[in-house]
C-alpha cells in the first residue's frame, strides 16, 4: 500500500518488481487493486527462474488510484506452474516500487 502526494498529477503509473526464485517452474502474478470493482486485477504473469525477472506494469492510474485518498495497492503472488527441482521453493524480492509518469 502507498499513497500518491496531492501535488503530483495522475498522468501515468508504473509498478516495477525484480524477483528471482530458487527453482524454475514458478510464476509471479502481479496484481493491482481496482478501486472501482473492489477486486484485484491481474496485470502480468511472469515466469520465474534462478535469474532475476524484471516485471513492469505501465498504465493509466484509473481505476488503480483511490480518488479521495490517492491510495494505491499491489500484491505479488507466486505459485508453482510446472516441475520444480526443490520441494521447499522460495523467492527473493529485490525491488518493489511505484513511479509516476511526468
Amino acid at each position: 500500500d502507498s499513497s500518491i502526494p496531492l501535488e503530483y498529477p495522475l498522468i501515468g503509473l508504473t509498478f516495477e518488481t525484480i524477483v528471482k526464485a530458487n527453482t524454475p517452474g514458478l510464476q509471479q502474478d502481479t496484481q493491482l487493486w481496482n478501486w472501482l470493482t473492489s477486486s484485484w486485477d491481474t496485470s502480468t504473469l511472469t515466469p520465474l527462474s534462478l535469474a532475476e525477472a524484471k516485471t513492469v506494469v505501465n498504465g493509466l492510474p484509473d481505476p488503480h488510484v483511490q480518488s479521495m485518498t490517492r491510495n494505491v495497492k499491489s500484491r505479488i503472488r507466486v505459485r508453482q506452474v510446472g516441475p520444480v527441482v526443490v520441494s521447499l521453493w522460495c523467492v527473493e524480492i529485490d525491488k518493489v516500487g511505484w513511479r509516476l509518469a511526468p
